[in-house]
């Protein structure tokens, strides 16, 4: 037989905080729902495209300060 494949590495006890986002950012849900109406891809989970953020920023009247 072989060697013992090494074992994964260990995962830290800590769950993930999530970043906040900066204030008057959309949240994804509704960056999401608005991209899924648009018939837009979209992943249910995950980062969302930057690209897809700001689509939604100028269909929504958002100004980047």
């Amino acid at each position: 037989m072989g060697a013992p494949s090494p074992s994964a590495p260990e995962r830290s006890a800590t769950p993930r905080t999530p970043t906040p986002r900066p204030e008057g950012a959309p949240s994804s849900s509704l960056v999401r729902a608005w991209a899924q109406k648009q018939g837009k891809a979209v992943s249910p989970r995950g980062r969302l495209p930057e690209s897809l953020v700001r689509a939604y920023r100028s269909a929504h009247g958002f100004t980047d300060d």
